[in-house]
């Protein structure tokens, strides 16, 4: 076989194992400040601690690493945020979440939608409101 044949080869063996699944991975870890929201209705919390956080969630992510969270249009919490290698850590000043630390979860965005998965959060309430549903980009 040619040397053109062979470098045709090992490139569409690169492409075919992981030259493409790294361009999807660095597609997925940009993520987009802006507004996010999502709806939790009360039958979907199994926890009844939990069932306060039913309602209507807006998250204001700022390109300035700040972040606001409202619940039915009333702040529940602000705090700070960043990103790096397709996670966010997230700390906020939260009543439910004071001296729990921070959260870091890994996310996945097209640019309208923010789906994030838990990585490691004490916080049980920030848990279940960020992971619970896919945010939709307002």
């Amino acid at each position: 076989m040619s040397s053109f044949r062979l470098g045709i080869a090992a490139l569409c063996f690169s492409l075919a194992n992981g030259g493409i699944v790294a361009a999807e991975d660095a597609k997925e870890a940009k993520f987009t400040p802006g507004t996010y929201y999502t709806r939790i209705s009360e039958s979907e919390i199994a926890d009844p601690s939990l069932r306060v956080n039913a309602g209507l969630w807006q998250a204001v992510f700022r390109a300035d690493g700040s972040y606001r969270v409202y619940r039915d249009r009333a702040l529940v919490g602000e705090g700070g945020y960043s990103t790096k290698g397709g996670r966010i850590a997230i700390a906020d000043n939260a009543v439910v979440c004071r001296g729990l630390g921070n959260g870091t979860y890994s996310f996945v965005s097209d640019g309208k939608t923010l789906q994030l998965t838990l990585v490691t959060d004490r916080c049980s309430h920030r848990r279940l409101v960020l992971t619970i549903h896919t945010w939709k980009k307002q």
